[in-house]
């Protein structure tokens, strides 16, 4: 249990009635038949449906209708297939979620740019909330060097491309997602069929030149990008908005020489997993994005620190 501050425990034993009739409300509901565990929740110490139960218990199989509403999930959807309910009930009990919020995560388009070690955390994470569709653009082989911080990907496919070992995984983990896969380098000749299907892009590619190329990308298509960077026990996240924010070259005008560095697989992950949560926050409209802001984090020192920046008039390709 997180408590923000010394009066916090005060404050959640005063609203505990009106957490409990929140829970009796959260969106996993069962018929009056079922025969459903009860237990703990490990952050309300109320009682909950754990739904350990029959599907059949639960709400109907209807699929669920996709239409036209964009990512950020404005206009309505049907329902949740009985399943969803179910393997997305400890999303749906968070109040920012709900049903509603995991029918626009269910919608969602994501283009990921990277396969490998912030690809890796950002799908599983991606795949784990259940975003609807999920774009993987990488092409590279795996290679056993990999294996340190690229969880994904298993020892027997060394040698093969890593979109497809991706794509295995995110299938066998969540077979309700569609993956789409690109073996491509991307470049300035052929992203635009791609990145047009896409809400957001995620930069998890691991070369100064891939990610500028990117962020010119975010900016041509008016595309959002959640930019991550990360060495050694260091990493970086924004989020830029074309048109809104200041892009990539802002912050940084030297695109730079690329020089090949070790990483550990904890500070990757620490990084990706902030990358997935900015999408996340940005689908389901909640919360305060990194736009304009640098989040900093130095994992020997265990510090994070938030830099501000603002759009730069002389940049050359977003001004």
């Amino acid at each position: 249990m997180f408590i923000d501050n010394a009066n916090d425990l005060g404050i959640r034993e005063k609203g505990k009635g009106k957490r409990e009739k929140e829970m009796q409300n959260a969106k996993c509901k069962v018929q009056n038949a079922c025969h459903c565990e009860e237990g703990v929740n490990d952050l309300t110490s109320t009682k909950e449906c754990l739904c350990h139960c029959e599907e059949s218990c639960l709400q109907d199989d209807a699929a669920i209708q996709k239409d036209p509403s964009p990512a950020r999930g404005e206009g309505k959807v049907s329902r949740l297939t009985s399943h969803a309910s179910q393997r997305y009930n400890r999303n749906i009990l968070v109040p920012q979620v709900e049903e509603e919020g995991q029918k626009k995560l269910s919608q969602a388009k994501i283009l990921v740019c990277g396969a490998g070690g912030l690809g890796s955390t950002v799908l599983a994470n991606l795949a784990s909330v259940g975003i609807g569709t999920i774009g993987v653009v990488d092409n590279d082989v795996l290679e056993l060097s990999n294996l340190n911080r690229q969880y994904i990907h298993k020892f027997e496919n060394i040698g093969k491309i890593k979109v497809e070992s991706a794509k295995k995984w995110i299938n066998e983990f969540n077979p309700e997602i569609n993956v789409n896969t690109y073996p491509i380098r991307l470049d300035e000749n052929n992203y635009s069929e791609i990145v047009k299907d896409y809400d957001f892009i995620m930069d998890c590619f691991d070369s100064f030149k891939s990610k500028f190329l990117l962020n010119k990308i975010a900016v041509q298509t008016g595309k959002t990008l959640i930019h991550g960077g990360v060495t050694e026990f260091y990493g970086q996240v924004t989020v830029i908005k074309p048109g809104k924010t200041a892009c990539l070259n802002c912050i940084l005008e030297n695109e730079g020489v690329n020089v090949v560095k070790g990483v550990l697989s904890p500070a990757v992950t620490t990084i990706a997993s902030i990358e997935a949560m900015e999408a996340v926050k940005l689908i389901l409209n909640v919360g305060e994005n990194l736009e304009n802001k640098l989040l900093s984090y130095n994992g020997l020192t265990m510090q994070f620190k938030t830099i501000n920046f603002k759009k730069n008039p002389n940049c050359k390709l977003c001004s």
